[in-house]
């Protein structure tokens, strides 16, 4: 009997396309549920990507897809970007991916460019912007990608600035000058003129007061010179202590008159801060002819600079002098006329032994001026209520040194420099900074030394109170033929006697 055929053609179709629910489960919704668990990886993957993507349809434009850093960039909502055409937001984005003649669904062609794009808050974002056109079945699309340079271009923009300026005063650095002359060089007006400056005495001012005090001196000089810089100037700092002015179209004349006014605000500005003198040396050269020459012209004019410094000299370490000495007087307020009792007890001490009137008057100046040194060290290590550390402690022994580099740059005082420097050796030898002992230190120091410990012993600290005289004196006995000169301390007790300091039972 002749079976039917139908069966065998059911049994055949299912086996080779797979039809019924439980076929498709079993040889379909695997792979479809593993690509879509790819995708969903590939789409996260894109969300944490930095930079900004688009997939835009062609040739519409339209976006249809987007990443959320391009959702961040640009400001956008997702509903909202995904209604934009792609040159709604960057009009020249499709320009010039397809040249005329060329075939678009074959000739793939990519663009690059820079733009500032305006976002619907008014901010504004600086972007770099690649597009590329890829065929995805038979379709073309653009893939965007869309990068904030913002951070790049502040670090390009601080570097650059670092190049080209001083870091201190903010004005322009030699090399800046340097570029910016060779520049304008063919094009700048003539005559043409350059200024140097130069701070005096900022080596000094640097190893005694320190180098804060030199840098705000640097600072200041840097503000006087702005304020008189006109458009087309060159204003740079070209050196440790110097600083030069580039002006073109300006003669001999108006270069003079520009000295004398800097000169004047200069004048002025110590007039207002005598805490911080600042003194400054004018030089100028002018060039008539091209082709011009920084280097000659910078020359020339420091050349002027050192001859107006050699005129200057005595009077800028007076006035360098009068600042500290300032200084030290602002600083006498919390030991309370530490200097006047001392100029009372070493100049009845001095008087006891027998010291000549013009030796007498020495040795006030020096109780006056010996810790003159002090204005170099920090305010933090001279009034700290405590012990010293050692490294403060070897801060605070550089005054000595300090001191006596001052008193050589000063005509007052170039006479008691040497027992500037001694004021702190030990009749042991243990003191500073040379390590002198016994009658190698002078006696001007030795002297000052008792008496510099009994006022600091009978005056109130931070950390303690006064001690009465009587065991002031009797400290100083402990000490003796240790920091101080035994046979002294007989006529320093004498005086203290004769001043009404000391009972005469003590």
């Amino acid at each position: 009997m002749k079976q039917s055929s139908e069966p065998r053609v059911d049994f055949l179709r299912d086996k080779l396309i797979g039809l019924g629910e439980n076929s498709i489960r079993k040889n379909y919704y695997p792979e479809l549920q593993k690509r879509l668990e790819e995708l969903e990886t590939f789409r996260n993957l894109l969300d944490k990507v930095t930079d900004g993507l688009l997939m835009v349809s062609l040739p519409s434009g339209l976006i249809v897809d987007a990443n959320g850093a391009a959702y961040s960039i640009l400001a956008y909502s997702r509903p909202g970007l995904l209604k934009i055409n792609l040159p709604e937001l960057f009009p020249t984005a499709l320009a010039g991916l397809f040249p005329q003649g060329a075939n678009s669904g074959t000739e793939v062609r990519r663009q690059d460019f820079s733009t500032e794009f305006r976002r619907n808050d008014g901010s504004r974002v600086p972007l770099d912007i690649s597009v590329e056109l890829v065929a995805l079945a038979e379709k073309l699309f653009a893939v965007v990608m869309l990068r904030d340079v913002s951070e790049r271009n502040r670090t390009n923009a601080m570097l650059h600035h670092v190049s080209t300026h001083d870091s201190l005063t903010g004005l322009y650095n030699r090399a800046y000058l340097e570029y910016e002359f060779a520049r304008r060089r063919e094009s700048m007006s003539l005559p043409c003129a350059v200024i140097a400056c130069d701070i005096d005495g900022l080596q000094m001012t640097n190893e005694t007061l320190g180098h804060v005090a030199g840098d705000q001196r640097l600072i200041m000089a840097g503000v006087l010179l702005s304020e008189v810089v006109e458009k087309g100037d060159i204003l740079a700092r070209v050196g440790g202590d110097e600083f030069a002015l580039v002006r073109a179209g300006a003669d001999i004349a108006q270069v003079e008159l520009l000295c004398r006014q800097l000169r004047a605000s200069v004048e002025k500005y110590n007039g207002q801060n005598r805490d911080l003198y600042l003194s400054i040396s004018f030089g100028y050269a002018v060039a008539n002819d091209k082709p011009l020459e920084l280097n000659v012209l910078l020359r020339d004019a420091d050349n002027l600079v050192r001859r107006e410094k050699l005129l200057r000299s005595q009077s800028t370490r007076s006035g360098l002098v009068n600042t500290m000495m300032t200084l030290l007087e602002a600083r006498d307020f919390i030991t309370e006329g530490h200097a006047e009792r001392l100029e009372d007890l070493v100049g009845a001490m001095a008087a006891q032994i027998g010291f000549a009137p013009s030796q007498l008057d020495a040795m006030k100046l020096f109780a006056k001026f010996h810790d003159i040194g002090k204005v170099g060290i920090s305010d933090a290590i001279l009034f700290k209520p405590g012990s010293l550390n050692a490294e403060e402690r070897e801060q605070m022994c550089r005054h000595s040194e300090i001191g006596y580099r001052i008193a050589l740059a000063s005509t007052d005082l170039v006479h008691i420099a040497e027992w500037i420097l001694r004021h702190h050796e030990w009749w042991n030898g243990s003191g500073y900074p040379i390590g002198l002992s016994a009658e190698a230190i002078p006696l001007e120091c030795r002297i000052l030394s008792i008496a510099d410990a009994y006022d600091a012993m009978t005056s109130d600290r931070p950390y303690r109170k006064a001690m009465t005289a009587e065991a002031a004196m009797e400290e100083l006995r402990k000490f003796a033929g240790i920091q101080f000169d035994p046979q002294l301390l007989d006529s320093f007790q004498t005086v203290l006697h004769r001043l009404g300091y000391l009972n005469r039972n003590a």
